[in-house]
């Protein structure tokens, strides 16, 4: 993985991009606002790497079940000693079996335990606050739909597809949409998306 600083020299940091562009961020319909420039995280990256971003001009974190790096998120934002309230946090769904009504709320509170920041926690930054994710969304729903839902064994690095036709996806969307709907009023997840979607 890439140590922080490693072939920084002529890396362009966000503030230097948007200058001149306000504040540098976009209104959701949500009433929130989200940075015009974000850092898609990635495993080969490696929290050292991640927390270096954050400590040189990067508000917006991508990340996703997909891309098996939530963990390694939660300790950037810890080590780059910027409170969680500053951080904007984009995490996306992708397997079927965290998807539906309970599953959803569980792989939420599941995720945010892994990033140090247990559901129902607020304010701070570093562990054991900012339980919250600002946007949430579903990865790949349209291919979802193609074939009837993923299967179990993908997530994380290079995972694979399969499908068992189209019955069943939509229903599985649905409940999983609403799940994200009443963890939107709760406050858990602040906005609603979907990812990848043509």
């Amino acid at each position: 993985s890439s140590k922080a600083g490693s072939g920084s020299a002529g890396f362009l940091f966000p503030r230097q991009m948007v200058k001149g562009a306000g504040s540098g961020r976009l209104p959701l319909s949500s009433g929130t606002s989200i940075p015009a420039v974000g850092f898609g995280d990635s495993y080969r990256h490696g929290a050292d790497y991640d927390a270096f971003v954050l400590q040189n001009g990067f508000d917006l974190m991508d990340t996703a079940q997909l891309y098996g790096t939530e963990q390694q998120l939660g300790k950037a934002i810890a080590a780059s000693g910027r409170p969680r309230g500053e951080i904007f946090i984009s995490d996306k769904i992708y397997q079927k079996k965290n998807m539906g009504a309970t599953a959803t709320r569980d792989h939420v509170a599941a995720v945010l335990a892994k990033m140090g920041m247990p559901m129902g926690t607020s304010g701070g930054g570093g562990k054991g606050g900012g339980g919250y994710i600002d946007t949430f969304m579903i990865h790949h729903n349209e291919r979802f739909l193609e074939e009837g839902g993923r299967d179990e064994g993908e997530g994380g690095a290079g995972g694979g597809s399969s499908g068992s036709g189209s019955s069943g996806g939509t229903a599985l969307l649905d409940e999983t949409w609403l799940a994200m709907e009443g963890l939107f009023k709760e406050g858990t997840l602040r906005s609603l998306a979907v990812s990848a979607n043509s």
